[in-house]
């Protein structure tokens, strides 16, 4: 019953987060809830980090067994202008069987709305867990001269 209870707490401090009438939690509660450099570099998770090459795809890891894919898309909705935006533009696909469990893969329309999400989210506390963001590789051809 108390984790019950716990799992509810936790919906509702998320629903207060949400930027009025969305979805979407504001920007300013994922900066607010994030460990800070000094804390990321002694965290475990962080210990071979690399970000990688800008692209338009992040590689989220150390996801909460308990995600789906509609919260990933609300810790990055406040980066859009309206949450039928986010459904439109934001593509996530997340990993829950094999070697690639607990980890995600989200797509934006810009490699600076991609940064942007990197920098929001990396060191998000979620769910008693810290996110891991770094930029993944695209599927696009890269075009050589």
């Amino acid at each position: 019953m108390l984790e019950k209870f716990e799992t509810l707490a936790k919906q509702l401090r998320i629903a207060q987060a949400c930027l009025p009438g969305r979805w979407s939690l504001s920007l300013d509660f994922v900066s607010a809830n994030r460990i800070t450099d000094e804390e990321m570099a002694v965290h475990p998770v962080f210990k071979s980090y690399q970000r990688g090459s800008p692209s338009t795809v992040l590689f989220l890891k150390h996801l909460p067994k308990e995600v789906t894919t509609s919260d990933v898309s609300v810790v990055f909705g406040g980066l859009f202008d309206s949450d039928e935006t986010v459904e439109r533009q934001l593509e996530v696909r997340l990993m829950t069987q094999g070697k690639l469990k607990g980890h995600a893969f989200v797509t934006f329309p810009s490699i600076e709305l991609a940064t942007q999400g990197l920098e929001l989210s990396n060191g998000f506390r979620w769910f008693d867990k810290v996110l891991v963001v770094a930029f993944g590789r695209s599927n696009k051809k890269k075009e050589t001269d």
